[in-house]
């Protein structure tokens, strides 16, 4: 945890399989604590990581807590509504000043959860990059996703919605309007 905490030039962080940091036990806390005190990273992404426990609120102590950070990433990621993981998401999000890319990859997230994402990530204006894939958009998912596109303080440049198949004609209906 020291030497996280005290390097000054880590500017991407990958932690792929988050069940390795659980297994860490004890060491697990100090990694953890190094994390929330570094100062220099500017990229965050999480594979295999459930946001609805004590990993959650560190996550979202770091990213809150992070003027620096501009990209996160979220790869087969557990986000739910009754966890609170979208809840920790959100929090985390809506309070960093300089994100400016965010990708939820492969989380299987249910259409209201998606809602509940994109209402929270909606006052970010910085915001120039979303990428969603493998997500169930749905007619509100879509109409969520609408908003961000409307928004006319929005600096949304770049819309990926990988995985089409889950985008039916309603939704594009919406998209494109």
């Amino acid at each position: 945890g020291d030497a996280i905490g005290a390097n000054t030039k880590l500017q991407r962080l990958i932690i792929r399989r988050a069940n390795a940091l659980v297994e860490m036990g004890a060491n697990n806390a100090a990694f953890l604590e190094g994390i929330n005190r570094n100062t220099s990273i500017s990229y965050l992404s999480l594979s295999s990581y459930d946001l609805s426990g004590v990993m959650g609120h560190v996550v979202n102590e770091f990213v809150a807590n992070n003027s620096i950070l501009t990209t996160i990433v979220l790869r087969s990621c557990t986000l739910g509504l009754g966890n609170g993981g979208t809840r920790i998401l959100n929090s985390a999000l809506t309070s960093c000043t300089n994100l400016n890319r965010i990708g939820i990859l492969g989380c299987n997230v249910a259409e209201d959860i998606l809602v509940d994402v994109v209402l929270g990530i909606r006052g970010l204006h910085q915001l120039r990059m979303l990428f969603l894939q493998g997500e169930n958009f749905g007619t509100a998912g879509c109409e969520a996703l609408a908003t961000l596109l409307r928004d006319p303080n929005g600096n949304l440049r770049h819309l990926h919605l990988d995985d089409s198949d889950r985008i039916d004609d309603d939704c594009a209906i919406i998209l494109a309007n």
